[in-house]
């Protein structure tokens, strides 16, 4: 990770866009918003973008765009080739069937914020894996 590098990552209040400032001490410092920071250890961080900003209000930009893109992600489709599969799918994985090769960093982004939230993968370490049909029914 790089300093400014764009990071998704898991708060307290769920996944969110942050900036990186540095690492030490197993922590990773990252900026929250305007003279916000936190530190969270290394597993909390969901998806590096490879994007470095200088400033909070480059963040912000891509944090609405990238807010208003996943609440239209639908994953159905993605589940349904996905649940008999045993093993998890990596977040480009899943990218890729989702939107093939138009999966740009906005997209990405925007796919790793809801696939915090949805009823048909769990995330892991090893990436996120379909939930059975009997959990996505319930």
């Amino acid at each position: 990770m790089r300093p400014g590098e764009v990071l998704v990552v898991r708060l307290s209040a769920g996944p969110t866009i942050v900036r990186f400032l540095n690492e030490s001490d197993h922590q990773v410092s990252v900026s929250t918003g305007r003279n916000r920071q936190a530190r969270i250890p290394p597993d909390r961080v969901l998806f590096q973008t490879g994007l470095v900003m200088s400033d909070e209000q480059e963040v912000e930009g891509l944090r609405r765009q990238c807010e208003s893109l996943a609440p239209d992600i639908d994953l159905g489709d993605v589940w349904d080739v996905a649940v008999d599969d045993p093993g998890p799918l990596t977040l480009d994985d899943v990218s890729e069937l989702y939107w093939g090769r138009a999966a740009d960093t906005v997209r990405r982004v925007a796919l790793a914020l809801h696939l915090e939230s949805t009823d048909f993968f769990s995330g892991g370490k090893g990436g996120f894996t379909a939930r059975s049909r009997e959990a996505v029914e319930e």
